[in-house]
């Protein structure tokens, strides 16, 4: 996967190999798998040296990579850690961490409570660093504003301060030490900065206050722990949101008598989906991440007429739970939809961040044509990194749902019970004979023994390509193996493009 995801000229005059190095740390592995970055810092901060020997090879090509990289300049990075550490770094202190230690340089990330934990102990590291490697060129997460730190960092305790309950923060203050802790992987690389002016880094400074900046974060999270209320403008709170009770918020707004079938619960779906299905794994962008579909262009595309609709449904929920992105209960509410029809629990994790507008929003040819045939269908997908199974599954969401006139332009509904998840869009797509309405409308097909159900001219395609149909033939037969595929393959369309916390 990590050199299927390097380019073939990587920047900064890495190899593909070197390039692939860095990618492969920063992935994050499926459970129960614990993920390399895991395994190889546990071995660096092993006593035991020989626990490293497995790593040797891939430690050499890794160092070799970031040895390659320009140092960033002096500057303050962040790390947070979900316990109390203020004991292991008293003030004047020396300390040296043997790991690879990632950090960012972005304080948005910080809105994430993933980062520090939602309750309990949390520390926030400042650093003032002069030897890290920024990696986002070559980082599985292209939106990721990190920084390693190499093994064998040395830094001293600056100062402490604990500006609210069960908060932490710890000034640290990177130096070159006298005796190098990490030999150079080749000859030639530098570890530190080259400049003639290294001595400046050794000078003993007077403990000074934390930065401004420092400052104004610390003041921010006091506030929101007193408050815990969301800033429009600010981008500093840690906010605890409950995501059970966000749930329970949701699942209360799903039945409505007075909407279409009675149901929120197939627009909720339609709006997950379509929020989700425009990345592209050629350029990692798109995607939920950020709430765009929101915002123009995005939510003016013909495709999502009528997902406002679901928006300002969701809209109290937003407003009930401070620290809720958009992004994240677009996705929710989708996942919350499928369960409360019927359907599989699909696995769903909250991280997403949301954009200020709609500048990064993708091209508007991203998402699924429903006039096109199989060539589109397999296009569409495999940009997205979808295989055919997990194509087949994913258009299984029109098991649910009808299409309005006023919309798409299509009209009819794909199966009996459009609020009940089931195989039953597969059973009728493949026993029934299926006819071209004649109408006014866009073309479409109707079951010919009771003019019904509907189908798109894309439904139809999956029996009409052969390779597309096996699984058309293995869902209508066996509804509990697509709602399982359709689970898995529902939770990685939610999370592409998401630079879920995984290393800090």
């Amino acid at each position: 996967m990590a050199l299927y995801e390097t380019p073939e000229e990587p920047s900064d005059g890495l190899t593909i190999d070197e390039s692939a190095a860095i990618r492969l740390y920063t992935i994050e592995w499926d459970e129960p798998h614990p993920s390399l970055y895991s395994m190889l810092n546990h071995a660096l901060m092993n006593d035991h040296r020989e626990h490293l020997r497995p790593y040797f090879k891939y430690m050499k090509l890794f160092l070799t990579a970031l040895a390659k990289l320009p140092c960033v300049p002096l500057l303050t990075i962040w790390r947070g850690a979900a316990k109390n550490m203020s004991e292991e770094f008293l003030p004047g202190t020396p300390v040296i961490w043997w790991a690879v230690s990632s950090c960012t340089t972005s304080l948005t990330v910080l809105e994430n409570n993933m980062y520090l934990g939602e309750t309990g102990d949390r520390t926030l590291f400042s650093i003032e660093a002069i030897n890290g490697r920024k990696i986002r060129a070559h980082s599985h997460f292209v939106t990721e504003e990190e920084v390693l730190l190499l093994p064998g960092t040395h830094m001293i305790v600056q100062s402490q301060l604990n500006p609210a309950p069960n908060l932490h923060i710890i000034h640290l203050k990177q130096v070159i030490p006298e005796e190098m802790l990490l030999e150079p992987p080749f000859e030639g690389a530098y570890l530190y900065p080259k400049t003639k002016r290294r001595q400046w880094y050794r000078k003993k400074r007077s403990i000074i206050p934390i930065s401004l900046l420092t400052a104004i974060l610390i003041a921010a999270v006091i506030v929101g722990s007193v408050l815990g209320r969301r800033s429009p403008t600010s981008m500093f709170f840690v906010h605890q949101v409950d995501y059970a009770k966000v749930k329970t918020s949701i699942a209360a707004l799903m039945d409505d008598n007075n909407y279409v079938d009675g149901n929120y619960g197939p627009l909720f779906v339609r709006l997950g989906w379509l929020a989700s299905g425009t990345y592209s794994r050629f350029d990692s962008t798109g995607g939920s991440n950020g709430g765009c579909i929101r915002f123009e262009p995005q939510c003016t595309w013909p495709v999502n007429k009528g997902l406002s609709i679901a928006r300002d449904r969701l809209q109290s929920v937003y407003h009930d739970h401070p620290g809720l992105t958009y992004a994240d209960l677009y996705t929710l509410a989708a996942v919350m939809a499928i369960e409360q029809m019927g359907g599989p629990t699909v696995k769903w994790r909250h991280g997403r961040v949301d954009y200020d507008d709609g500048k990064k929003s993708p091209p508007a040819n991203r998402l699924p044509s429903a006039s096109q045939g199989a060539q589109n269908i397999r296009e569409i997908f495999s940009r997205m990194g979808f295989n055919d199974r997990e194509t087949v599954a994913l258009i299984g969401a029109h098991s649910v749902g009808r299409c309005h006139t006023d919309r798409n332009g299509f009209e009819g509904q794909w199966t009996s019970t459009p609020t009940t998840f089931s195989n039953e869009f597969f059973r009728h797509l493949l026993e029934d004979t299926w006819q071209e309405r004649h109408w006014q409308g866009p073309k479409q097909f109707e079951d010919v023994k009771t003019k019904s159900l509907m189908r798109l001219p894309s439904d139809m395609a999956l029996i009409q390509d052969p390779e597309f149909k096996i699984y058309v033939i293995e869902y209508a037969n066996n509804g509990s193996r697509f709602a399982v595929d359709f689970a898995d393959a529902f939770e990685k369309l939610l999370e592409l493009g998401v630079d879920f916390p995984s290393s800090y």
